[in-house]
This record gives structure tokens, C-alpha cells and sequence, in this order.
């Protein structure tokens, strides 16, 4: 049987995992989450995950009911930043790749260059009789 804390931390993990965005409405909607779940498993200390879920909801319920309570415009402009910042990370990723592979493009036409100008030296002994 799990310990009230990690039964709360696994709960408060998956319900935090379900939330599309994450700023600062939601982590204080998560805080005082908490604290509920805290004072339900000091009430009850014999709990299970599932006792959790029939007090509180599963965590796509408990998401349904904050985002039917929180501002549109607020959640509209969340997710728009966590597009930009999607995009952002894509396209830095991908001129990273592009860096990279034109630096292994111009490392390997130096070595060909390189190669093709190797001198080899040849000894030729003359004699004279």
C-alpha cells in the first residue's frame, strides 16, 4: 500500500499531465488542490488511489470543470503561446540539424581535398660508376 504522500504526489501528477497549458492559474488551481487532497488523506489514511478519484473526479473531470471556470481569453492566449513556442522549438532544432550537417559537408570536403593533396614522397638513388 502506497504512503499518503506519494498517493497524493501520483494523483496530483496525473491530473497536472492532463492540463494542456501550465502557467500561473494553474499551478495555484494544483496548490490548493493539494491542500484538499492533504486534509482528505489526514481525515482518511487508509485511502486509495480510487478513493481519490471517487472524492475528487478523475483528472480529465477535475480539467473539464477548471476550464469551464476559467476565462476564455486567458486560455485562448495560453495556448497561443504554447504554439509559439512549439514552433520556436522546431525551427531552432531544425537550423541546428541544417548547422550541422553543413559543417559535416565542408569537414568532409577538407578531408577529400586533404587526401588528394597528399604528397608522396619517392626516394630515387643514383649511382655512379
Amino acid at each position: 500500500m502506497k504512503s499518503n504522500s506519494s498517493l497524493a504526489r501520483d494523483y496530483l501528477k496525473t491530473v497536472k499531465s492532463t492540463f494542456p497549458t501550465f502557467g500561473k492559474f494553474e499551478k495555484k488551481y494544483l496548490s490548493n488542490l493539494e491542500i484538499h487532497l492533504h486534509e482528505y488523506l489526514e481525515e482518511n489514511p487508509s485511502s486509495t488511489y480510487e478513493d481519490l478519484i471517487s472524492e475528487f473526479g478523475t483528472p480529465s473531470s477535475i480539467i473539464s470543470e477548471y476550464f469551464s471556470e476559467i476565462d476564455e481569453e486567458y486560455l485562448l492566449r495560453q495556448l497561443k503561446i504554447r504554439k509559439h513556442v512549439k514552433s520556436a522549438i522546431a525551427i531552432i532544432i531544425l537550423l541546428a540539424l541544417l548547422l550541422d550537417g553543413w559543417c559535416y559537408y565542408l569537414a568532409y570536403r577538407n578531408y577529400i581535398n586533404a587526401k588528394n593533396e597528399n604528397i608522396v614522397y619517392e626516394e630515387t638513388i643514383i649511382k655512379v660508376e
